[in-house]
């Protein structure tokens, strides 16, 4: 028997992938971009500190978030003009029949800011409701970085996103976000 066993809940430990749905800003995204890369997608918040140190030898007494960034990376693994379109500034997308699509790429430096939400069902979910899911919102995002596209014949063809949240003063109900925010995570446990 093994010793040293922390107590949990295994219903809330987390594996596997997420789903992308991307979308107009001041809205609920609700465009699955399809299916994601071998490597999955990484969620990362980075922090910058300004330490205050004080004292002979000197120590910290305090320390200030003086940067924040959130920003999410993923591949998707299947051709999608519309999610190509957000990516890079100043393209559109036209239809030129019911069957093709076309992108166009200007030469406007404006990036387009899009509203993306990752959901995630945890490994034990019940399947009822939203219990047992795993939301991170990401209110205002802008693409950052290349698109880089490898026509390889071994592999599948991967469409690289990397994308930056702004600052958003509301949610996708219009309700006030005092002081602004660039996301949330929200966890609704599994039903028992």
């Amino acid at each position: 028997m093994p010793g040293n066993v922390p107590v949990g809940d295994a219903s809330s430990i987390s594996l596997g992938a997420m789903r992308v749905y991307i979308g107009a800003v001041g809205s609920t995204p609700t465009t699955d971009i399809g299916y994601l890369g071998a490597d999955g997608l990484s969620f990362e918040i980075t922090q910058e500190t300004l330490d205050v140190l004080q004292g002979t030898p000197q120590a910290r007494v305090k320390s200030f978030v003086i940067r924040k960034d959130v920003s999410i990376s993923f591949s998707t693994i299947q051709w999608n003009l519309k999610a190509l379109e957000g990516l890079v500034a100043g393209s559109y997308v036209t239809a030129t029949t019911t069957t093709a699509e076309t992108l166009w790429l200007t030469v406007d430096p404006c990036t387009r800011e899009s509203a993306i939400r990752l959901e995630h069902d945890l490994a034990c979910s019940t399947g009822v409701g939203d219990a047992g899911k795993l939301y991170i919102d990401i209110f205002r995002a802008q693409p950052t970085g290349s698109v880089s596209i490898s026509f390889g014949a071994d592999s599948v063809h991967e469409f690289p996103n990397e994308w930056q949240a702004l600052i958003a003063n509301t949610d996708w109900a219009g309700g006030v976000i005092t002081g602004g925010a660039m996301g949330r995570i929200v966890y609704k446990a599994p039903l028992p």
